[in-house]
């Protein structure tokens, strides 16, 4: 029963699942999954590598940074929207432990894990504030 399961999973890992479908998958934090890069191949196929470095979310968007697989470096920000499903995938042009930055030009959005919040700003506007929430790793 065991190696009937492995194969499944090892052949569900080879085909491409298309976005909205990997969404509905959830993985619980206390998951019996020992891998967790192989569990986060499924989350998001907009990723390089198909490794997702973080993801969460705030009341109005989906949050997701991807990172490179073999050095676990965070390359790029993604963000959904909730209300009318619209998306934005940046690379980051910096980063730290606990905070993203991606720029697109005279957006910054920047992700502070430390404090709990996106922050987006807009040149000569007052920067907008979102509590976020973390889902993954």
């Amino acid at each position: 029963m065991k190696v009937i399961q492995a194969t499944f999973f090892t052949c569900l890992l080879l085909l491409p699942i298309p976005t909205q479908a990997v969404q509905l998958i959830s993985i619980p934090k206390n998951s019996p999954v020992e891998n967790k890069f192989i569990a986060q191949a499924f989350l998001d196929d907009r990723c390089p590598e198909q490794y997702v470095h973080l993801r969460g979310s705030t009341s109005n968007r989906t949050v997701t940074i991807c990172g490179e697989r073999d050095t676990g470096i965070p390359t790029h920000y993604i963000a959904d929207t909730k209300k009318n499903g619209g998306s934005i995938f940046l690379p980051l042009s910096s980063y730290t432990k606990t905070q993203f930055v991606a720029r697109n030009g005279r957006y910054i959005y920047i992700l502070d894990i430390k404090k709990s919040n996106l922050t987006i700003k807009v040149s000569r506007q007052r920067p907008r504030v979102e509590k976020f929430t973390i889902d993954l790793p």
